[in-house]
């Protein structure tokens, strides 16, 4: 397996750091893209755990940190920003030529999950979701 650091832009003053997990099988199985949980970031151990390990197994993976991580701050963006990156990453990834073709697969630990589920139900195509933790509901939103 081969984990490529990248560097995405967000903005023109704002950028993100990702790690891609490629396969060294030549049948590459599917794209997942992993979001990190409210209080963590991607180097969180059950996230960099999964990565490596589906990637190990023929599964393109992608973790990545959100904006408020990379700059320190301890609360997130409100969701629409958050999805907007999220759908940056799996755009980013399924532009890649030596990708294309592959099913994708959007998830995430607790907050990266939820917005998982919600940039799906919106209108991001995927193949499917994996959740790695919950809650799925924004704080103060158990009725959701």
């Amino acid at each position: 397996m081969e984990l490529r650091p990248l560097t995405l832009n967000v903005s023109p003053d704002q950028k993100i750091r990702a790690v891609l997990g490629v396969p060294k099988s030549a049948t590459l199985d599917a794209i997942l893209v992993l979001a990190h949980g409210a209080n963590n970031n991607m180097d969180h151990p059950l996230i960099a755990g999964v990565h490596e390990r589906l990637a190990r197994e023929g599964v393109v993976t992608v973790r990545f940190n959100f904006p408020y991580m990379e700059e320190g701050r301890k609360h997130p963006d409100p969701d629409p920003a958050l999805e907007g990156v999220f759908r940056l990453v799996v755009e980013y990834v399924g532009e890649m030529e030596e990708f294309k073709g592959l099913e994708m697969f959007l998830g995430g630990k607790s907050m990266g999950a939820r917005l998982a589920a919600q940039i799906v139900a919106q209108d991001v195509g995927a193949n499917g979701l994996v959740f790695l933790g919950y809650p799925l509901h924004s704080p103060g939103g158990r009725g959701q």
